[in-house]
């Protein structure tokens, strides 16, 4: 699943064609954001 949402978001980022900075701060924003909700399912 959380593959899967990488590569919607590396198909985002070739579609609009972001540049490489703005793309890696979306990827690192993802990746904090899948973060939490992991954590938050571990808790759980």
């Amino acid at each position: 699943m959380l593959a899967e949402k990488q590569q919607e978001l590396n198909n985002v980022v070739l579609k609009y064609g972001l540049r490489s900075k703005e793309a890696l701060y979306i990827s690192q924003e993802l990746d904090i954001m899948i973060n939490q909700v992991m954590k938050e399912k571990a808790l759980t």
